[in-house]
């Protein structure tokens, strides 16, 4: 892993955050479900790739190319936030302005339910797009716990060089 590759993942954690942040806050709601996927199907091949790399130890030197899907350390911190604010602000843009919660949300109410209370029942979805938008919220939280925690913490505990 070099610090191109890192810059690399970076840029794109950074831009798939501003397509959320812009979602939520500017109300540019077509930029929601991109920023959502982006980062869905980043985890889902880091996460098939982890696993690829766990099952066969060749794995890595034959595919070297594998390498440049994982940040070092503290690349690695960053490349979290910033798919972690993705996510969430991606979501609460679907929320602004549409039919998945009655009332219509402001972005900070927006915001405030795809953080804090989904699940909870304080606010119930509209029947069709706005229980599709939080079911697809819930499997895509799922991906997030699976993805980027465990990848997080051996990254951080562990002492080896993250290319062994």
């Amino acid at each position: 892993m070099t610090l191109k590759q890192d810059l690399q993942l970076l840029t794109f954690a950074g831009v798939t955050a501003g397509a959320g942040i812009s979602a939520n806050v500017a109300g540019q709601r077509w930029l929601a479900w991109p920023a959502v996927v982006c980062v869905d199907l980043y985890l889902l091949a880091v996460l098939v790739l982890a696993a690829r790399r766990a099952d066969d130890k060749d794995f890595r030197r034959r595919n070297t190319w594998v390498i440049g899907w994982f940040p070092r350390r503290t690349a690695g911190m960053a490349v979290v936030l910033l798919l972690l604010t993705a996510s969430v602000t991606g979501f609460a843009g679907l929320y602004v302005g549409t039919d998945v919660f009655s009332p219509h949300k402001d972005p900070l109410d927006a915001l405030y339910l795809s953080v804090l209370i989904l699940g909870f029942s304080d606010f119930g979805p509209n029947e069709g797009y706005g229980q599709f938008v939080v079911i697809t919220q819930l499997v895509s939280a799922i991906v997030l716990l699976m993805g980027v925690f465990p990848i997080l913490i051996s990254r951080l505990s562990s002492f080896d060089s993250p290319d062994t």
